[in-house]
């Protein structure tokens, strides 16, 4: 097992990347997560990590790839095309287990929620979209953000592999909160539309719950949602499975 660090050249070659590592590395990789710039520095910031890798990109993937037999030669030759297909700038393999585990910490603390002041007011996002589309819909959010709430940040990361992307909008001081609170659901309802523009779903994770129910409407026809409570209603006639929790409100 090793990972590596790649320094994307564009968000645009993320779904090239990930084709040149299946190419190289096939069922090999177990790991294909997207890492922004962004999130990599504070999150070294905040723990007081060193950053792995100097050169600055707005986005990186950390990559691990696991195997039978060494991984070494796999992984340096498919970095090695990635270069000089023009898809990365930069990248380090970790050599020992510590340089492994600090590379895993940073994306495991990429989450708002041990980095970021006002991640308690921020929205909060497990989507998931077809992996070609990934860049496209990163960038599609951020220019809604940008328009709806100026003042906050925007990232993105997460399983490419899945398709799945975690988005984070949170407001960058103080006296922005109340302002960002105040449009927040103007910001869900355009995010939505993107999302369901897409192809995606609002859910990768962690299910719809009680949360999502009311969103999820415009993700299939009127005619989807009826026949799929039609068939929940023959296994469940008395609605004691999860009762409530599935379907957005008839």
């Amino acid at each position: 097992t090793q990972s590596a660090l790649a320094a994307l050249t564009s968000l645009d070659n993320l779904g090239g990347l990930f084709d040149l590592a299946r190419e190289y590395a096939a069922e090999s990789v177990t790991a294909f997560e997207l890492v922004p710039n962004m999130g990599l520095t504070q999150v070294c910031k905040v723990f007081d990590l060193q950053r792995p890798i100097s050169t600055i990109e707005d986005f990186y993937v950390l990559i691990k790839v696991a195997a039978a037999q060494p991984v070494t030669d796999m992984i340096a030759d498919f970095l090695s095309a990635a270069a000089n297909a023009g898809l990365i700038s930069d990248a380090i393999v970790a050599g020992t287990q510590d340089q492994e585990d600090r590379l895993w910490m940073i994306r495991d603390e990429l989450s708002p929620s041990g980095i970021y002041q006002h991640h308690d007011v921020g929205l909060k996002m497990d989507i998931a979209v077809p992996i070609d589309k990934i860049a496209d819909y990163h960038d599609g959010v951020s220019a809604i953000a940008s328009k709806i709430v100026p003042r906050a940040y925007t990232y993105g990361f997460g399983h490419i592999g899945d398709g799945n992307l975690h988005m984070m909008v949170m407001p960058f001081d103080d006296d922005y909160v109340d302002e960002f609170v105040s449009k927040k659901p103007e910001l869900i309802a355009a995010i939505d539309e993107a999302t369901f523009a897409l192809g995606g779903t609002l859910s990768a994770e962690h299910g719809i719950g009680q949360e999502l129910r009311a969103r999820i409407g415009a993700q299939k026809s009127d005619l989807e949602w009826e026949m799929m409570r039609s068939i929940k209603a023959m296994f469940d006639p008395d609605g004691r499975m999860n009762p409530g929790k599935l379907f957005p409100p008839s």
